[in-house]
């Protein structure tokens, strides 16, 4: 009879793991900034992720008002594991002249997800934060 109880903390146990990979908690569209050794700049990120834990997207970045920071997107690709998400740059959009791809990983918080923070690489880089954001808005 001691079966039961186990059972049931299994039960309660194994969606939560699975949900530790699932990168739908990351689709939508992400405003906010980033900043490396030039100066904060802006960041939008625009996201589908899927229960398994992949994610596919594009990563703009320009100017956060007057400043002469170029512009530039390009298509991102990673995963959620554990929690955490990882983002590296797949390929351009639109290179600025000396532009350069960045990687993002963050360790997501609990649903609703409103936002994350993290690190950036290459190294040199402080870290970004953004907000989910309606598209468009």
């Amino acid at each position: 009879m001691r079966l039961i109880p186990v059972l049931a903390a299994l039960a309660v146990l194994i969606p939560a793991a699975a949900r530790a990979d699932d990168a739908t908690l990351v689709t939508g569209h992400w405003e906010g900034w980033y900043s490396c050794p030039q100066r904060e700049t802006g960041l939008t990120l625009d996201l589908t992720g899927t229960a398994a834990g992949e994610v596919r997207g594009t990563l703009a970045f320009g100017p956060m008002g007057s400043e002469d920071i170029p512009k530039g997107r390009y298509e991102v690709v990673g995963s959620v594991t554990d929690g955490v998400l990882t983002l590296r740059g797949e390929r351009w959009l639109d290179q600025p002249a000396d532009g350069a791809m960045i990687g993002l990983t963050a360790k997501l918080g609990a649903e609703p997800l409103d936002g994350f923070a993290g690190r950036i690489s290459p190294a040199g880089c402080i870290g970004f934060l953004v907000g989910r954001r309606p598209a468009g808005a």
